[in-house]
Parts: structure tokens; C-alpha cells; sequence
């Protein structure tokens, strides 16, 4: 479930792609679930981006926060420098 190739370190792009499908046919489904409803095909991410930024903007921030410093300390040790 890595994204990075285990023994080269570059990126698997046969992995990106695999989670780029699954994404999108997850998406796929949101919207014609929502769509057969009579909500329109757009209802499941408007509702999400409510809830996201309108809702709990704190969370939201805060959880961008916290992705990046994780984000930069992993390569930060990936990369050797302590």
C-alpha cells in the first residue's frame, strides 16, 4: 500500500494510478447515488465542503497542519538527516 517503490524510492506510479481508480470510482458512485436521489450530481462534494470548511473550519485547519509537519518529518528521516 506504499506509494513509493521499496527498493528504489521513487514513485510507484502503477500504485498511484491503482488508488487514482479506486478514488474515482468511489466518486463515481457518490454522484450517481446522489444523482438517482434528485439531489444533483454535485450534492455529495457541496455537502463535504460544508462540513469541511463551514462547519468545522478549526478541524479542517488544524488537519492540514498536522499532514504537512508529518509530511515533511517523514522525508526528513527518509532522507537520513536526523
Amino acid at each position: 500500500m506504499s506509494l513509493r517503490d521499496p527498493f528504489t524510492g521513487a514513485v510507484d506510479f502503477e500504485e498511484v494510478a491503482r488508488w487514482g481508480i479506486i478514488v474515482g470510482i468511489f466518486c463515481l458512485f457518490a454522484s450517481a447515488g446522489a444523482a438517482s436521489e434528485g439531489l444533483g450530481v454535485l450534492y455529495p462534494y457541496e455537502y463535504l465542503g460544508n462540513l469541511l470548511f463551514t462547519q468545522h473550519p478549526t478541524f479542517t485547519i488544524a488537519s492540514f497542519m498536522v499532514g504537512l509537519m508529518a509530511l515533511w518529518w517523514h522525508e526528513q528521516f527518509r532522507g537520513g538527516y536526523f
